[in-house]
């Protein structure tokens, strides 16, 4: 029987889907299947690695299966239609409540108690489609929209190590059915300036909802001129330390 082909999209310009591209490519010397083309917009973070770099193409017209690492365009349906087994991706909120950009704010922004990540596959809709796994951690009183962040690429590499191989062995699923309000957000809708006339905890919530690394900081207007605002301990962004 033929090894089932799998292709990956990386985004390397963080490297944050990292841990998730090398344990595939090791996964794959162990077990049954082929690692077919990778395609990223970062080569050189990839360029240890024992894989064949390619085009978006190649990695969609020679892969039974493909997973999206942080891949940073909207597929096509007829690509999507085309990998036969579909494209799985990795949403950084917990049953796909939160759909769009910076899941992470939105879910501080909300009060939410947990976050999370899933793990499911790609259809026409953004951030949408059959969820696979999901799963969820606890959000710290400390913490802010970076730390959240990572935690869910945590968990979303998890969901990566638990179902891999279920899904290349075509092993049946239990796919779960969840009924969870979904909020959908784009980058427009995100705004750093803050309210000084709010209650003292939407305030602090608000600074840690918008407190991340390469970010623009939460700021507050005072005559006329941006008066921006840091958290405490805050150490100027953990992503920088993981590159």
């Amino acid at each position: 029987m033929m090894n089932v082909r799998c292709g990956i999209l990386f985004n390397g310009r963080q490297n944050l889907f990292l841990d998730y591209l090398v344990w595939i490519v090791n996964t794959s010397k162990i077990k049954n299947f082929e690692l077919s083309y990778v395609h990223t917009n970062n080569e050189e973070l990839v360029k240890d690695l024992d894989i064949n770099l390619g085009t978006y193409e190649n990695v969609i017209e020679n892969s039974d299966i493909v997973f999206s690492l942080g891949y940073w365009k909207k597929i096509p349906k007829n690509d999507i239609d085309a990998v036969k087994m579909g494209i799985v991706n990795f949403h950084h909120s917990y049953e796909l409540k939160f759909q769009g950009r910076h899941c992470a704010t939105w879910a501080l922004m909300h009060n939410e108690c947990v976050h999370g990540s899933t793990m499911h596959f790609i259809d026409e809709k953004i951030d949408e489609g059959k969820i696979i796994d999901s799963d969820f951690f606890a959000i710290d009183d400390d913490d802010v929209a970076e730390d959240v962040f990572l935690k869910s690429n945590d968990i979303g590499f998890k969901l990566l190590k638990k179902n891999f191989m279920k899904l290349i062995n075509k092993n049946e699923i239990d796919y779960p059915c969840y009924e969870t309000k979904q909020y959908s957000y784009r980058k427009k809708d995100l705004n750093h300036e803050i309210d000084i006339l709010v209650d003292s905890k939407l305030f602090l919530r608000k600074i840690k909802s918008l407190t991340f690394d390469d970010m623009p900081a939460p700021y507050i207007m005072l005559e006329g001129k941006k008066v921006f605002l840091k958290m405490e301990g805050y150490d100027d962004g953990k992503l920088k330390k993981q590159i």
